[in-house]
């Protein structure tokens, strides 16, 4: 099936930060899908298996140490492995249906989600 940008998408979400993670997780079942930008070099890609490392259970606590603090609600979650279903017009190194381990940008961010969108250059 095709990737639809219009439907929403499950993932996880921090609403505020607190070191008591279970008091601000929770699950949300209609958070909208991410969507690609003409030429932006990124993908959208099927979340199959996320790896939280300590340094993103410091972040869900609020110990920012080299970053800059996340906008509420976000998602989180980092490295992460999943299936190609879009790629931006132009992408020559990955097609839809291919496997990719992707690595997080600046922050370890958007990886708990159903969909998640990243730079082609960092899978």
């Amino acid at each position: 099936t095709m990737y639809d940008a219009s439907k929403p998408m499950s993932c996880i979400t921090i609403k505020k930060q607190r070191a008591d993670i279970e008091q601000v997780i929770s699950m949300s079942r209609s958070h909208p899908r991410p969507r690609l930008e003409p030429d932006d070099g990124r993908m959208i890609v099927r979340t199959l298996a996320v790896s939280l490392a300590p340094g993103d259970v410091r972040v869900l606590r609020g110990h920012l140490f080299f970053q800059d603090p996340p906008s509420f609600p976000y998602i989180p979650g980092g490295d992460m492995c999943g299936e190609v279903v879009e790629v931006h017009a132009g992408e020559e190194r990955f097609k839809v249906g291919d496997v990719v381990m992707v690595l997080f940008e600046e922050a370890p961010r958007n990886a708990l989600a159903e969909f998640v969108k990243v730079k082609c250059n960092l899978a």
